[in-house]
């Protein structure tokens, strides 16, 4: 049996043959290229292989201490191939419109009434579970 690494290199490698045989396939790829400029090319092949309609992906902590945002407990990531060390690895960064990262709690009751703004600014509901939510759209 493969292991998981290996089955993520067969992913990519199919996955680039199939972004080459057609042109919708290319474009569709490329669309969401574009939202992620910032990876190279072999990331936004995986992100795109994983989650084609990806628009704004991050490490955990990047998310978590420099954005102030949360994931949710159960959140699956996006697996990336690391070839930055001695061997390669997979590492994960998760996507903001499947709605797994959420504003963190204000805290012993400070800064409630700007967490009250942050989630009425992004359009954050408070859920029956305790949670903060996305709205759903307006039909």
């Amino acid at each position: 049996m493969a292991s998981v690494l290996q089955q993520y290199h067969q992913l990519a490698d199919r996955m680039a043959t199939q972004i080459t045989g057609s042109y919708q396939s290319w474009t569709d790829f490329l669309t969401t290229a574009a939202r992620l400029y910032k990876y190279p090319y072999h990331e936004q092949l995986m992100i795109y292989a994983q989650r084609p309609d990806a628009t704004a992906c991050a490490e955990y902590d990047l998310w978590n201490k420099r954005m102030g945002r949360y994931i949710r407990r159960g959140a699956k990531g996006i697996a990336l191939i690391d070839h930055s060390g001695d061997a390669p690895r997979l590492r994960y960064v998760f996507d903001t419109r499947y709605q797994q990262l959420f504003p963190g709690p204000p805290g012993n009751g400070h800064g409630q009434k700007q967490f009250r703004k942050h989630c009425a600014r992004h359009g954050l509901y408070r859920g029956a579970v305790g949670g903060y939510f996305p709205c759903r759209p307006a039909p």
